[in-house]
């Protein structure tokens, strides 16, 4: 039997934040996992010596897009991937255990209401009744047909729906219109006919893959956590902070365009 190409990607676009974070993210991984096969998908102007010397790929000519993830991660150059947002660390070597008995599902894990940084995005709806329930800081999936297709279809639907007009303002707050996480919920709630095939095809993955900084301490207590989502203001605390944050203030950078339309996007 074929041994599966296993491999991590990170998607560093739009700001060179994304791609300091990155680094930093796949160094802990490579510390912890040094045969991990690791690709970067990034813009050709981010990139330097360190990324060339760190990733085993680059991939550049991406869309210059804050949600170029999906764009990216439906082009894994893997058989099997594990997407991993770039703030983040990886704390544990069972990083390398993350594709054991994988099955042809893609795995993301829960949302947690203590993580949401406002009080729209708590809940889908204003009467607080429908929960986001999966998040998409990391996902871990096989690249089949299926797979493919549900998360281009995730990155395409998620275009439409930040560049069209709000159709849902009588329930559900504006503010989702810029979240993908509203895209994927209406993927997957079995609402939708247009999205039929695909409301099953996203499950839930163990916690110690994606774990936040107030974890143990709150609702969730997840022994032997694997990989931390770091919230962004937590760097400044950082002792290598400064010349991360001097390397940004001089890198070249993108502005966030108002694409009307996915043909629109421009790619570097």
């Amino acid at each position: 039997m074929k041994k599966l190409n296993n491999g991590y990607i990170y998607v560093a676009s739009l700001t060179p934040l994304y791609y300091e974070l990155a680094i930093l993210s796949a160094q802990s991984l490579k510390d912890l996992h040094p045969q991990s096969h690791v690709t970067l998908f990034t813009h050709d102007k981010f990139v330097d010596n360190r990324a060339e010397q760190l990733f085993d790929n680059i991939v550049t000519n991406i869309p210059i897009h804050r949600r170029a993830k999906m764009w990216c991660m439906a082009r894994t150059p893997y058989d099997q991937t594990f997407y991993n947002d770039c703030d983040s660390i990886i704390v544990h070597p069972d990083i390398s255990k993350v594709f054991d008995n994988l099955d042809d599902k893609i795995y993301m894990t829960k949302n947690l209401v203590y993580t949401v940084s406002r009080k729209e995005l708590e809940y889908i709806d204003k009467d607080r009744t429908i929960f986001p329930f999966f998040h998409g800081a990391v996902a871990w999936y096989k690249k089949s047909d299926i797979n493919i297709e549900f998360i281009d279809t995730w990155w395409r639907s998620y275009v439409k729906q930040l560049y069209s007009p709000w159709p849902h303002g009588d329930w559900a707050f504006d503010i989702w219109r810029g979240f993908d996480m509203f895209t994927l919920w209406s993927m997957l709630n079995g609402f939708y006919p247009e999205y039929k095939k695909f409301k099953d095809r996203v499950v839930e993955g163990n916690r110690r893959f994606n774990c936040v900084l107030p974890e143990g301490k709150q609702s969730e207590n997840v022994r032997s956590p694997v990989v931390y989502q770091i919230p962004r203001d937590t760097y400044a605390n950082f002792d290598y902070w400064p010349k991360v944050a001097e390397r940004i203030q001089n890198a070249p950078t993108f502005h966030d365009e108002h694409y009307n339309s996915e043909d629109s996007i421009e790619f570097n």
